[in-house]
């Protein structure tokens, strides 16, 4: 995509999320330098869109951008089998996307199996192709999801930075997300508008991390 003059702007309300409600509280401002391509998250392939992912996107496990160490997100602990080809995820309960459909592994599930259809193109899925054969994923209960892959991955927990949930339930489809942000408004191509949902613990999602982006 050939960059652009146009600047788009985010107004960002903030939100503490608690188990049903959220309370709405400042705003956030700051600039994109050219458009998203894309608001789904399984399709991300430009910077615009990435910086749209990374705000409204809630992930499993998440890169903190300063100390580059791994921490807890949508998933409050995971496991990694001794041959590197699963990984079982212990999920955060009483969450919700920015729509009210309740999150569980069910969103799991439904992700990794857009994330890795051949069809869909996916980036993101790009990385997590380890071998010849499908991905198996299970959800033994709503709160646990297991995800299994036909060779070993290097590294696959940090590869899971970059899988933003998306609602197997939710009618809004991408637009539902369990992030820190979501886009509530675009008018023309100059102005996004958006409401920030902190679903995180306070190791998870930071206010410094957020500034990186200004």
């Amino acid at each position: 995509m050939t960059p652009r003059s146009l600047r788009l702007a985010l107004f960002v309300l903030i939100v503490f999320t608690r188990p049903v409600y959220a309370q709405t509280g400042g705003e956030l401002h700051f600039c994109l330098h050219g458009e998203p391509k894309t608001f789904n998250p399984v399709l991300v392939d430009d910077e615009a869109s990435e910086n749209i992912r990374y705000l409204t996107g809630g992930v499993l496990i998440r890169l903190n951008r300063q100390s580059q160490a791994l921490e807890p997100g949508l998933s409050r602990s995971w496991a990694i089998s001794r041959d590197k080809r699963t990984i079982t995820f212990h999920l955060r309960k009483g969450l919700y996307f920015s729509d009210g459909t309740p999150f569980s592994s069910e969103d799991v599930a439904y992700t990794m199996r857009l994330v890795m259809d051949p069809e869909m193109h996916s980036p993101t899925g790009d990385a997590f192709r380890s071998g010849v054969g499908s991905v198996e994923v299970r959800t033994p209960a709503p709160d646990i999801a297991v995800v299994t892959f036909p060779a070993p991955i290097a590294g696959l927990e940090r590869l899971f930075d970059q899988v933003a949930i998306l609602s197997a339930r939710s009618l809004k489809k991408e637009m539902a997300v369990l992030g820190p942000f979501y886009v509530i408004q675009t008018t023309g191509n100059a102005t996004l508008r958006g409401t920030l949902y902190h679903m995180l613990t306070a190791s998870g999602w930071t206010s410094s991390e957020i500034g990186t982006l200004n």
